[in-house]
């Protein structure tokens, strides 16, 4: 029964005329290989080999083991995979274990490798509730001016540019009539005139891109502030960091989360 099971596992891609590359990789010069989990990309190529058996029964026996697996239950959560970055630029990877870790994915880089320390995945999470208790206890102080600021500064700001903007449409607009108005004269052949037209219908269409993109643009700060802070006042719930954290970046010693709006705070961990 062990020698039969011993086969089922054996049964690759590769009996299908498949192919998986780069199931496994290293760092630079590095000696240790690692399997890619997703760190680094992978390709599958279909028959390109020889098939020794068929995709029915490949697909068989891939149900058979499945249906025979224990599968381990996940006891601790890893709510900030994909938004945990290192100082040095690079991303940070979870490592399983008794006392879960977080490590950077240069650390073993024999040309530039990164001197940041891991760091637990419970001080990770410790860090993250004391930030989100701070944030609800403190969301009037903190938030709300905030958003105050940021829409007096959008007004402001998207006001005066889009004033400036419909100036130079303006002027553009009149410089356009006037090169028809010489060409309708005969002062302009039509050739110059679509040479001088270029240039300006070019920053015309510039203009009405970037119009469009502040309307759209327009308040857009203020707006994730204000979900950041209907989300912080409420029960704090696993999925609030998905809902509310874009990334965080540690040192290995202190983490800065940035928040929904651009909001940065540092805790230590």
């Amino acid at each position: 029964m062990l020698l039969i099971y011993q086969l089922f596992c054996d049964i690759t891609e590769k009996y299908i005329g498949d192919i998986r590359w780069q199931k496994t990789y290293s760092e630079f010069m590095g000696k240790k290989w690692l399997i890619n989990r997703g760190e680094r990309d992978s390709y599958y190529i279909r028959d390109c080999l020889p098939a020794i058996i068929s995709r029915r029964d490949f697909v068989a026996v891939q149900e058979l083991r499945e249906r025979n697996t224990r599968h381990a239950k996940k006891t601790y959560p890893t709510i900030f995979r994909g938004k945990t970055k290192c100082t040095c630029g690079r991303s940070c990877y979870y490592v399983k274990g008794i006392f879960p870790t977080w490590k950077c994915t240069g650390k073993y880089d024999t040309v530039k490798p990164c001197n940041n320390p891991v760091f637990y995945d419970s001080s990770y999470h410790y860090a993250w509730k004391r930030l989100c208790f701070k944030l609800r206890r403190f969301a009037d102080e903190i938030i709300l001016p905030c958003i105050v600021q940021c829409e007096l500064l959008e007004d402001g700001i998207i006001s005066d540019e889009v004033c400036e903007l419909r100036e130079r449409e303006e002027e553009l607009l009149n410089r356009r009539y006037a090169l028809y108005s010489l060409c309708s004269y005969g002062c302009l052949t039509e050739e110059k005139l679509a040479g001088a037209e270029v240039p300006v219908s070019a920053e015309l269409e510039f203009i009405k891109k970037r119009l469009e993109r502040l309307e759209n643009e327009n308040g857009k700060t203020s707006v994730r502030l204000g979900m950041l802070y209907s989300v912080i006042t409420k029960e704090i719930k696993d999925d609030t960091a998905d809902r509310i954290l874009v990334n965080a970046v540690s040192d290995g010693i202190t983490i800065e989360f940035e928040l929904l709006g651009g909001l940065k705070l540092r805790e230590s961990l």
